[in-house]
């Protein structure tokens, strides 16, 4: 008997994952059928897509006020299609304010709904658990402390652990990555990682800039790299060198800045998922984070976390040093990559406990959601 499920992903990480999840659950149970909104990852590995998912990858206030219309038509439409003839499944990938209301729906007309990647009930928007109960058969968590906080609140929840962390390898070759970038294998290289948003970039660039300037100043050798999720973006940042670091010399690395954190010994990073990925790279860290006055403080009244860096929140300890707001100037940045530079032990220190995090994070990710959702829906395997 076959199998069909459908799935809503919103941006390429959630693409990745679904194609890495539709892999493992063809492994366990290979007649199965998988449609939805999807993009070119889960297209490769066979499924159909009704919409791509570039209709739900806005970000920011303006862009997804002006996408509103056609992501409703999209959602009428994709709703009408699943309730006229509903699917053994439904999985939301990520998406949030997207997925859980189409799932709650479904769910009231009776397709099991699975959501894959929780949204960050725990840090903040606490009321929304309420939402979440009603939407999902089942949350599948990538991170441990997310277990915790949906069985105490009766949510049924499947630790998976984090795909990335099967992806990267415990022991990376750190000479052979920097010689693929084109340095010297003993070259001392620092990553400058603003963000992947424009928002971000915005706020955290030029303040990065001036901090790799002091810091330079103690080490003129050390070389500076930027990883950048699209061109566009090297220009923005090229702009603010020329204005205010003119002498500093950049490489930049587009689309692919796990080979930049392959590479790096040190990085300087925004708070966000970068975190965990250079954890998992086993890169000593400090992690900044600033942004509007306005935005920072309703921020501040709403967030119920201690940490903001990712490696912190697993370990519920104070790993790196985290600079928000007034506090990520370039001085106080400056002072703490020196003494990352400076302290063997303050790296090997991080670096234990990154690798510690990540054999906690390294649980068969994929194959253990596909396992996780087979036995939801009663299906053998």
């Amino acid at each position: 008997m076959t199998l069909r499920i459908a799935v809503v992903v919103g941006e390429p990480s959630g693409d990745l994952l679904g194609a890495q999840l539709v892999t493992a659950l063809r492994q366990q149970c290979p007649n199965i059928e998988v449609e939805g909104v999807i993009g070119g990852a889960m297209i490769k590995a066979g499924c159909v897509q009704l919409y791509s998912m570039d209709i739900l990858g806005v970000m920011g206030f303006i862009d997804p006020i002006k996408s509103l219309p056609s992501i409703l038509r999209m959602r009428k439409w994709l709703l009408h299609y699943l309730l006229q003839d509903p699917p053994d499944l439904f999985i939301g990938i990520d998406a949030p304010d997207f997925n859980l209301g189409v799932e709650k729906i479904l769910r009231k007309a009776g397709v099991p709904t699975v959501h894959f990647v929780s949204p960050s009930v725990w840090a903040w928007c606490g009321w929304r658990i309420r939402k979440i109960k009603k939407a999902v058969d089942l949350m599948l968590a990538l991170f441990p402390f997310e277990e915790q906080y949906y069985k105490s609140n009766n949510v049924p929840v499947k630790y998976t652990g984090h795909p990335t962390a099967d992806l990267v390898p415990f022991d990376i070759d750190k000479a052979m990555a920097k010689q693929q970038l084109g340095f010297n294998a003993n070259d001392s290289i620092l990553a400058i990682m603003p963000g992947s948003r424009n928002s971000e970039m915005k706020h955290m660039t030029p303040i990065y800039l001036q901090t790799a300037r002091l810091v330079l100043q103690k080490y003129p050798e050390l070389q500076l790299v930027m990883p950048l999720v699209q061109p566009a973006y090297k220009e923005f940042v090229e702009y603010f060198r020329q204005q205010r670091t003119p002498e500093l010399k950049i490489k930049y690395v587009i689309g692919n800045s796990f080979a930049v954190m392959r590479a790096a010994d040190y990085a300087l990073v925004t708070s966000g998922t970068a975190t965990l990925e250079l954890m998992l790279h086993n890169v000593p860290m400090i992690v900044a984070f600033k942004t509007n006055r306005v935005m920072y403080e309703i921020a501040k009244r709403m967030v119920k976390v201690r940490f903001i860096a990712l490696p912190n929140l697993l370990a519920d300890a104070s790993i790196v040093a985290e600079y928000i707001q007034q506090n990520a100037n370039p001085k106080a940045l400056a002072s703490g990559i020196i003494e990352l530079i400076d302290s063997p032990q303050l790296r090997a220190q991080q670096i234990h406990k990154f690798r510690e995090l990540h054999r906690v994070l390294r649980q068969d990710a994929a194959n253990t959601a596909a396992a996780a959702i087979l036995e939801l829906i009663g299906h053998d395997h």
